[in-house]
Order: C-alpha cells, then structure tokens, then sequence
C-alpha cells in the first residue's frame, strides 16, 4: 500500500484512488475538484503545509480526513459535497476544516477530533457523529440544513451542535447518544424574531448531578427530575426570545415540566406537553444552560374562602391531586389553628386572615407550592348614619319614628354578612333666614338674581327661595352698574421702531389694534390704536477703486477700504440710510520664473514668444483695470550628447542606459530625460574581446616536475587546463599534456604483431625471444631496457551506435563524433598489435516544434504535455520521443472572439428585407449565424422595425390673434382642416391632416362683498381680505388670456362681550344650549348685510352652590356665642345660612360644646361678621384663661396667610368686650368677601400644658 504525495492535481472526470491508503497534499497544493467530477478514495486524505481543496464536485472517502494544513482545508466558497462512507471514520488533524456539504453513510461512527464547520447542508441518514469535546457548527439560516433518517450527533463535555438561525421557524438540533442506553432527544429552537442568533446544543446521557447539577436541589412544586439525561441549550449570539421543544419517549421518560438550572433546578413558567415533547416559550435565559425534564408535582387545594363574624371559628379542608402518598400537612400561620400539621385543622381568627398549606409528598419526595384560603372576619360595629336636618316645627322620621327634637337617636339591626350593627343619627333643626347681598356689574351685563331672574339695571332687589335646608331664605341684592369706556388713537413710528400698546403689547407693523383693559371699577376700557409705518430707506452701493486713487463720499474723498454709512431724513421724518461698501484693488507686481529646453520657446503674459534666457517685463490690465506688472525670468536648459565606450568578453552582455541588454559589437544610441526635463543622447560604442584556447604537451623524466603556466607544479603524467585572463581582461585557457618518462632500467615485455619486426639494440627483430638494449629515451633519461618479445594475432572489430542530435559519442580511439557515418579507428590490442574498430554512428533528431492554435471563446484545446487551456498565452512542453531524444512542443494559443453584432435595420410599410435566411416583412429580432474567417461564430442580431406610410390626423388649437405652423411649412390662422403629404425619415409617405380651431379671449368683470375677518379667493388663485378693485390675468382652458376685474367690498362682523354669574345647579342658554359648566361660549348671528355678529359670554358658576361647613366650636359655662341668629350657651347643633359673595348659599352647621372653666383653656369662635354699621362681632378674637404664650394665624383656601398674631405675656385672652386684638378681616388693606377660612392657633398654659389645633372660620357680610 502507498500514499500518493501530492505538489499539485486537477480532476476533471471520475477518478478512483485504490489500492492506495489515500493521498498526502503536501507544500500549499490547491487540489482542484471540477463540477461534475467525483473522486472516490479508498483511504485517508491528509493536507499539510497550507495545502487546500477546491471542491466544486464531490469527494468519496473511505477513511480519514486530516486537516494539519495551517487553514481551512476546504476554500470556503467551494460548492461541493464531501461523503464519508467507510466504518469508523474521524476528522481529525490541528485546523478547523470547511465543509459544503457534508454527507454520512457507511457504517459505524463518524467522530470529529476537532472543531469542523458545515457551510451548507449536513445529511446524516443512519449515522451517530460524535462531537467529542468539540464544536459542530452548522453556519447555513436554512431549517433544513440538518437531514437524518435515524442517525443523532451525540457530545461529550463541552462538545455541542450550533446552528446559526435567521428565521422564526423551527430549527431542529437532532441530538443523542449510545454511550450507555442509546437515546435520541432532538430539541427544537424556534426564535420569535427573524434577527440573527446562534444556539448550540449538546444532549448529556447521564445524570446531570454527575455533571454539577444536583436534581435533588430544586424549586419547590417541581417534581422528580429525570436521572437519566438532560440537555445544555446555550445561545452565543443574539438577543431574542425563542420557543424551546424537548422531545422525549412517553414511555421510558416520564415528564410533565421543563426545568431550568440557576443555583437550583427551577419551574421554567408555563409548558405545553404533547405526550411526547414540552415547549416553552418566548424563553430568553440561555445562561447557566442545563435544561431538564420533570415529572408531575404534589398540588394541594386549600379550600374555599370563608367568612365568619368576630368570635367564631371556621373548619379548613386541605385536599391533595396529582400526588402519591403517604402527605405531610404544614398551615401557616400557626397562633390560631387547632393543628397546623393536619388536613383540617379548626382557625379561630380575630382579623381576616390568609392561611397557607403545603404537603410534603414521601412518594415523590416532592413538596407542592403552597395554596390559600382567606377566612374573612366580620366585626360587630357601629354605624354613625348620615345627619338629618329639618326646619324648626318640622318632623323626620327616624328608624320608625317621628322626631321633631334635635337630638342623636340609635337603632340596634343585622348586618348583610349577618353580625350586629348598631346604627346612629344625629337630627338637627335648621332656621329660616334673612340675607343681604351687594352686586356689581357693567354697562350692558346683568347679573342672575338668586330666583332666576336678569337684571342690569342698578337698583335692590329681593328673591324669596329655599335654603339648603329647604327652609325660607330671604335674599335682598343691591346691584350697582358700573360704566364702559371707548377711546382711538392714530400713531405713526419708523421702520425698525416698535410701539408699546395700552394692552402692554409691541408692535411694529402698520395695522389696526384694539386693546381691552379693565377699568379700576373692573368694567372693560377699550382702545383702539391705528398704526402706521414709515419706511428707512436704505440704498447699499459697491464700488471700487485701485490702489492710490480716492473717491468721494458723503463729502469726503475716501482712499480707505472699509463701509461708509450717510444718514439723512426723509420727507416723513425717518432715516434714509446709504452704505457704501469701498474695496481698493491693488496694483499688481508679479514674478514669474520658467524653464525651457535649447530650441524650445515660451509665450510670455504679454503674448510675445521668447526662446533666448533673461528677464522680460510685461505690463496688463487686472479685471479692475488697475495695472498689473509681470516679470518673467527665463532660464534655457542644454540638450545633453554623451559618448561612452564599452568593452565585453565573448559571451558576456552590457546594459544600456536606455536599459536594453546587448552582446554585440556596435554603437547604440539612448535617448534620456536630464532632471531639467531636456533630451540627454547617449552613444555607447560597444567593443567585445574573444576569449583564447592554447594546447602544449610537456615531458620529464621519472623524478621531474614541471611548472604550469597556472603557477602549479606537476609531477605525474596527466592533462592539465589553466584558464588565465588574458590582455583584454578575458578569459585564455591553455591545456597542458604531460608525460612522465620512466627510470634508466627497463625491463620490458614487448610483442609485435604477426609479420611485423622491431628494432631492439640496433637490429630488427621478427622473432619472439629477450633482447638487451641500452639507449637514451625521448625525454633525454638513459634506459636500459630488457625486451622480452613475444608475437601477437591482429584483430578486425565492427561497431553500431546510436545519439540523439546536438550530442556526440566517444570513439574507440578516443576522439568524439557528433554526425552520422562510419568511423575506422586503428588501435593497439593489449599485447600491442593492431586492432580495426571499424564504428557505424546513427544520429537521432532532437526535434523543436512550433504550432499556433487558435480557439474560439469558451472552448479549450489539449496540449502536447497533457493538459489543457481555455486561456491565451505561449505554453512550452518537453517530451521524450520514441528513440529517446528530447521534443520541444511550443504552443500559442490564440482565443478568438465570438462575434455578436447589434444591427438596426427598417423598412417601409410593404417591403420586405433579407434576415435570418428569409425575406422578412414583419417587425421583430432576427439572428444570423455565421462563420468568421477565424472559424469562430459570428451572429449578427438585427432588430427590424417597420416604417408605416401612415397617415396622420392632428388638432390643435391657438388663440385669436395667432397663428401656426403646418406640417407643410405653411401658416394659418383660420379655423379649418388642412392636409400636407411628407416624407418620414424612413423615406416613407406621411400624410398628415390638421383640424385647426382657433378660441378666443375673454375680458370678465365682478363684484364681491365679504365680512370682515374672511377672505375671498381672486380668480388669479390669491386670496385677499381688504376692499379694493383687483385684476387677474388668466389662461382660459384652451390656453387663451382672460383677463378677470374684480372689485372687493368688506362688511365689518359686530362683536359684543357680556358676562354671566350663576350658582351650581342652575343654567342659563348659551351657545344654542343650556350650560351648568363654567366657560367661555359663543353665540354666532347673522346682521342684516349677511355677516356674523358674534356674542361671547363668560360664564362663571359659583361653586359651591349650597355650601355646608361642619365646625366644631367650645365655650365656657359662663360663655355665649353667636349661633343660629342668637347668643347660645346650651350645647348643641346650630344651623347658620349665609349668603357668598357669590350670591350662592353657604349652610354653617356648628356643634357646640359647652365645658366648665375653671382650668386653662383657649377659644375660638367659628364665625364673625365685620363691617361698618355693626356693633358686635366685628373682630375674630381668641379667648382664653391661663394662657401664658399664643400663636394664632388665618390662612386662605389656597394656603396663603392672610394674618398672625403671637402673645408672649401671661394674662387671660380677651375675656371682655373692651379687647381690641384680633383680625378685622382684611389682607394689605383690602377687605375680604364672605368665605370660609382656615385658623391654626398654639398655646401654652400656666400649667406648662400646650395645645395645637386647627379649624374652620366663617366670615360673614
């Protein structure tokens, strides 16, 4: 078995791995899988070194896939499907792997060894895939991109499944396991929003108090937790609500409730159960996660509620569902029942109560949540009904009876709830009354007298009506009418002037204003102020003027940049204002500096061309005519020629400073940019040396040396190369050959071949035998030399070979040859004779080609190396031919366009045009395919459109006084229809006829009346509200002037205001009804030329209408006070009808106490009655004995203080007529209307007791 080792592969077609362990990508490889292709490999698949996969088919594997490549393993966007469909499979390896798709089959577990991420879907069928402790990340929103037939992903620890969720739908997570009992417990998650969120989901296949989560530790009411699994549902994004499913086995798992871990397992609020799942949902609490299930709780009902009256008791019945028994009971509170610890215990309360039970369950070792019952408690109470009142010689009847005396009467009844009540009333008895009242009003109000009746005329009136009572109240007003004033007046200010107005108002505007003011006698003052304002002219200049010049302003010659103001009056008295904003322009002098290369010019501000260096002055106009000098100063750069010489070695190349690279001998000339800009010509004589070759041979004798021209000694025979550098700084290789002649004696053994001799000591030999013969051998060393002589055979050889071109072989006599032939090499045979190698040399082509494909756009052609090209370029391929020698493929693929041709074509109505291979007459897209002359289609797509010869009618209108222009050319002006024949721009007939009408033009005049206040809108669309003659220039609906005269006349809208007064119950008609409700109400006429009279009326109800105040008041035994029209001493209830300032009745009832004096004590009367004319009552005193300090003070309705009075001495208070502190009511001078007032009084005694109370105080007129 072998792994294939991978630096870069492309499968374009089915292609199957087997007989291999896989394949290893190895030193970042891109494994290319094209659509449509699959790849089966029976084996592991494992990346490294930044390898990857691009997958846009599908990949079958029959064992491992290992990730160690540094990044995802899969490109993120490659679309295709990954099946693992061996047994025990892992994906494993140090880096997060990619999936698109992701498919299980085969058999036994799939199991991940580290994080992995499925993109798009994962199809699990049958399998268990095992997370381990790591993540399985499904990123697709799609509900469906987990599918299963009965195949789970099981966890452990801190593995889980995540899902990424954008869809308020359900979300399956189909978890499970086999460790242990196998399980499938899939959890649904469906968000109740389409936000973004991701959950991720484990399902533990134990008990959860093996994991931290004790199930005996939970909230009360929730029953046995299931010990067997539980799940942890955690959200890591997002921040919505969702709907949570756990499904379960109705059979093996009993489950009634959803808990949840805090510190405790607790009730997660409302489930549903199916039998076969429980929802919870809109849950939001994802962290701690542990979810479980729970079966049902102990449920106690404690009763109906009861009711009981004080001192009796109630039984309660504790009743349990849902439970197993045997029940402990435990009632709260415990201090009124017979026994808390039982079902049904007896309660004796003495206030309503809550009793609590719960019932501890030992079959379920569950306790219930607690239930109630109230036991109400009905006291025994009295009941102080509400008051009567009747008018003196009057009777009521009272529980029965009737009584006449004021008095409090008593009645013994049984309550609803069935317990005693005692009832109480306290009957009074009310007087009859006499009551002044004094009232004011305006010219032109009245005023509602207390029977119903208006009057407004000055004068005293008496009603006789009911009191609150229903006893006789004689009302007497005196109504006093006070004047209205009326006043003009014209005042005229300048424009940017305000005026403040009677009103207290600011205006600056022309106009008419009415102010209502409010006389000192309270009746309104009306001012009517007609404004008017005069204009401030004010004219704003520019002007300018240039440097050093002046212009005359306001008297003054300015020279000044800056705003001058003259102020003059107009003839109506207000400032006419001129500003005159002077800017000076300047006179300008400008440098200027420019470049230029030899033979180039410039043109100068002037206009005139310069081409030589120097200053050049020019004198313009600026665009405020001011002079404006420019100087210019020219600078003229060289153009640059350089020569430059060169020298290079054979072989050797030089850059050019153009950049180019030569290696031959010439003059190149380079054409630069110098740093001023201008041309720089560079001449490069280039000159190259050759590089030499020197071959000597060199002898010595035995024990010799011989210096190399290298600087070398050498002392053995050999060849010897030196490459030195010669003259021209090249290279020279001289080739040394060096033979070594052996010592003096030789002893030798010599042969010759049959038929030849050799000379030895002088004579030729042909005979084998041992000659001697001393000589001087060639190297100049003595030798003598034994030769033992022997005769040898000569041989004949024939060789065969074969070379690829461009290389040469070696011939046995040791010289090479590159070309074909035969080679006749004559050598010595090793004893000496000679030998024919007679060499036949076959030369083989190394052959180059070149070849030029062109492609049409979209297609691909097969290279010579295999592979293949859609893509223009120049592509190279070495290959090895049959007699083994190199064969260059050179390809240029050319891609040739598919031409698309848009063509317009039209035609006359009738005629017809060659498309599509047909005559065509009707409009449409026609196409016709053709070749072009590079092979390739070329479609040419004609939309025709058909000309009509058409004939046409027109309208049109003008109006009197017009005239227009026919198709023709021709003007009209008359009414009539006209017919002109044209030419289109197709070429085609047109007929056109047109039926002319000529509108004319109106002159309107009218007449309009408004009421003051309206508008009316002109016929122009403006709206205007003043009189006056307007005119409107219209267009009429055939677009002819109609000029409108409309003469606008304004009637005024007569307003009046009138103030009403009326006490609570009564009604008076006020805006087309009857009103009880203070307000402002508007009654709407007509006045005889048709525009709105307006009546405002401000209503005043006077609240309360029948008022009654409760005052309790104390005298001394030798006291009296002013009560019920009398001086009483007696205690008892007594009735004072008063009138308000109003105009209403107030009712004081007063209960009186009357206490022994002889300790200290203080008083307070609760009503006093200032005013001139009066002799008694007139000032509000506090009356007291034994007082040593006082502090009395009077506060109105609304909490302000109306007066203080503090007394630090001890005395008695105001135990005579002749006292004369107290309050006269009055606040800063003013006296006080009829109402009721609040007193607050603090004193301490002699004998150091103090007292604080506060109270009621009638003020009478």
């Amino acid at each position: 078995m072998h792994k294939i080792l991978l630096s870069a592969l492309v499968f374009f077609a089915t292609f199957n791995l087997f007989g291999q362990s896989g394949f290893v990508a190895n030193s970042s490889v891109n494994i290319v899988v094209l659509g449509g292709t699959t790849v089966n490999v029976q084996g592991t698949i494992t990346l490294k070194n930044s390898s990857t996969v691009d997958n846009n088919g599908k990949i079958n594997l029959t064992e491992d896939w290992i990730n160690n490549a540094g990044n995802t393993g899969l490109i993120n966007s490659s679309p295709g499907e990954v099946e693992l469909l061996g047994d025990t499979q892992y994906v494993a390896g140090t880096d997060i792997t990619h999936f698109s798709d992701l498919t299980l089959t085969g058999t036994g577990v799939k199991i991940l060894q580290v994080n992995t991420i499925v993109e798009d879907s994962l199809s699990l069928t049958d399998r268990e895939f095992m997370t381990d402790s790591n993540r399985l990340y499904i990123t697709s929103t799609d509900t469906m991109a987990i599918t299963r037939s009965t195949g789970f992903i099981s966890s452990l620890d801190t593995g889980s499944v995540a899902r990424n969720t954008s869809l308020s739908a359900s979300y399956v997570f189909p978890t499970g396991s086999s460790a242990g009992t196998t399980r499938y417990r899939q959890v649904d998650i469906t968000p109740v929003t389409t936000n973004p969120h991701t959950y991720a989901v484990r399902m533990a296949n134990v008990d959860a108090t093996t994991e931290g989560y004790d199930i005996s530790i939970k909230q009360i009411g929730i029953g046995a937790i299931n010990p067997n699994w539980y799940h942890r549902i955690n959200r890591t994004a997002g921040t919505d609500l969702a709907d949570v499913t756990i499904y379960y086995d109705g059979v093996s798992d009993s489950s009634s409730m959803m808990v949840h871990w805090e510190t405790q397992w607790e009730d997660m609020g409302t489930i549903t159960n199916s039998g076969s799942a429980v929802t919870r949902a809109g849950w939001n609490d994802f962290s701690p996660n542990p979810f479980a299930l729970a079966g049902s709780q102990t449920v106690v009902d404690a009763g109906a509620n009861d009711s009981i009256c004080l001192g009796d008791s109630s039984q309660l019945v504790a009743t349990v569902t849902s439970g197993v028994g045997p029940y402990s009971y435990s009632w709260t509170p415990t201090t009124t029942l017979s026994d808390s610890s039982i079902a049904n215990p007896i309660a004796t309360p003495t206030t309503t109560t809550t009793y609590y039970v719960t019932v501890y369950d030992s079959g379920t070792s569950t306790t219930s949540l607690p239930d109630s019952v109230v036991v109400v408690v009905n006291p025994t109470f009295n009941t102080v009904d509400a008051p009567l009142s009747i008018c003196s010689g009057d009777s009521a009847l009272i529980y029965g009876t009737y009584e006449f005396t004021a008095a409090t009467y008593y009645d013994s009844l049984i309550s609803v709830n069935g317990c005693d009540s005692v009832h109480s009333t306290v009957l009074t008895l009310n007087p009859t009354y006499s009551i002044s009242v004094e009232d004011t009003v305006c010219n032109g109000d009245s005023i509602l007298l207390p029977g119903g009746s208006y009057v407004s005329i000055a004068g005293s009136y008496s009603d006789t009506i009911p009191s609150v009572a229903a006893c006789d109240s004689i009302i007497t007003t005196t109504l006093v009418v006070n004047s209205v004033t009326n006043d003009s007046i014209a005042v005229g200010i300048c424009t940017g002037d305000s005026l403040q107005l009677p009103g207290g108002s600011y205006e600056s505007t022309s106009g008419v204003y009415i102010d209502t003011l409010v006389s000192t006698a309270g009746c309104d003052s009306i001012i009517i102020t007609t404004l008017t304002v005069d204009s401030v002219i004010i004219n704003n200049i520019n002007t300018s003027i240039c440097n050093g010049d002046s212009i005359l302003i306001d008297t003054v010659y300015q020279f000044t940049a800056g705003v001058y103001t003259d102020t003059s009056i107009s003839i109506s008295g207000c400032d006419s204002i001129a500003i005159t904003t002077l800017t000076i322009d300047s006179v300008y002098n400008i440098a200027l500096t420019d470049t230029i290369c030899s033979g180039d010019s410039i043109q100068l501000p002037g206009g005139s061309y310069v081409s030589a260096g120097g200053i050049y002055i020019d004198t313009l106009s600026s665009t405020a005519g001011c002079d404006s000098i420019l100087t210019t100063s020219l600078t003229v750069n060289p153009v640059i020629a350089v020569g430059a010489n060169d020298t290079v070695c054979a072989g050797d190349s030089i850059q050019l400073p153009g950049g180019n690279y030569v290696s031959t001998a010439g003059s190149y000339i380079d054409t630069l940019s110098t740093v001023s800009g201008c041309d720089s010509i560079i001449t490069t004589l280039l000159v190259v040396n050759t590089v030499s070759y020197d071959s000597v041979s060199v002898g010595i004798c035995t024990g010799d040396s011989l210096l190399l021209p290298g600087g070398s000694y050498a002392s053995s025979s050999g060849v010897y190369i030196d490459s030195l550098t010669s003259s021209a700084g090249c290279d020279s290789i001289i080739i040394t050959k060096l033979a070594v002649d052996s010592v003096i004696i030789n002893n030798i053994n010599a042969s010759i071949c049959n038929g030849d001799s050799i000379l030895i000591g002088g004579v030729y030999q042909l005979a084998a035998g041992t000659y001697s013969d001393t000589s001087t051998s060639v190297g100049g060393c003595d030798s003598i030399t034994v030769t033992t002589l022997s005769v040898d055979s000569v041989y004949s050889f024939t060789l065969t070979d074969t070379i690829c071109s461009g290389d040469s072989v070696q011939l046995p006599g040791g010289s090479y040859a590159s070309a074909g032939g035969t080679y006749v090499d004559s050598l010595s045979t090793s004893v000496g004779c000679d030998s024919i190698f007679t060499t036949t040399l076959t030369v083989n082509q190394a052959f180059s080609f070149s070849d030029t494909v062109n492609l049409c756009f979209g297609d691909s052609t097969l290279l010579p190396g295999g592979s293949y090209t859609d893509t223009a370029g120049l592509y190279i391929d070495s290959l090895t031919s049959i007699s083994g020698c190199d064969s260059i493929y050179t390809t240029n693929v050319i891609i040739d366009s598919a031409s698309l041709t848009n063509v317009s074509a039209s035609i006359c109505e009738g005629d017809s045009i060659l498309l599509g291979g047909n005559y065509q007459d009707t409009a449409g897209t026609y196409t016709d395919s053709l070749v072009s002359i590079n092979g390739c289609d070329s479609l040419v797509i004609t939309v025709l459109t058909i000309d009509s010869a058409f004939s046409a009618n027109l309208f049109d209108t003008i109006c009197a006084g017009d005239s227009i222009q026919l198709p023709g050319g021709n003007y009209v002006f008359v009414t009539g229809v006209y017919t002109d024949t044209l030419t289109t721009a197709a070429g085609c007939d047109s007929v056109i006829t047109t039926d002319l009408t000529v509108n004319p033009r109106y002159i309107i005049t009218g007449t309009v009346g408004i009421c003051s206040g309206d508008s009316t809108q002109l016929p122009g669309g403006t709206y205007v509200l003043a009189s006056g003659v307007y005119t409107d220039s219209l267009t009429t609906l055939a677009g002819c002037d109609s000029v409108f005269t409309t003469t606008v006349t304004v009637d005024t809208v007569q307003a009046s205001l009138n103030t009403i007064n009326i006490c609570l119950g009564d009604s008076v008609m006020l805006g087309g009804a009857f009103q009880t409700t203070a307000g402002t109400y508007q009654d709407t006429m007509t006045s005889v030329n048709g525009c709105d009279s307006i009546v405002i009326t401000e209503l005043f109800v006077s609240d309360p209408a029948n008022s009654t105040s409760n005052f309790n008041d104390t005298i001394c035994d030798t006291d009296s006070i002013l009560l019920g029209g009398a001086y009483q001493n007696t205690a008892g209830m007594y009735s004072d009808t008063l009138v308000a300032a109003n105009g209403c009745d107030s009712i004081v009832i007063t209960t009186l106490v009357v206490n022994t004096c002889d300790e200290p004590h203080i008083y307070i009367p609760n009503a006093f009655s200032p005013g001139a004319g009066k002799s008694t009552n007139q000032l509000l005193h506090v009356y007291g004995v034994g007082v040593k300090s006082l502090t009395f003070i009077i506060y109105d309705r609304w909490g302000e203080k109306l007066y203080e009075f503090e007394q630090a001495s001890s005395s008695d208070i105001c135990m005579n007529e002749l006292c004369t502190e107290g309050w006269d009511g009055t606040h800063n001078g003013k006296a006080l209307n009829a109402a009721v007032f609040v007193y607050y009084v603090k004193a301490e005694f002699t004998n150091d007791e103090i007292i604080e109370k506060q109270g009621n105080i009638a003020l009478i007129k």
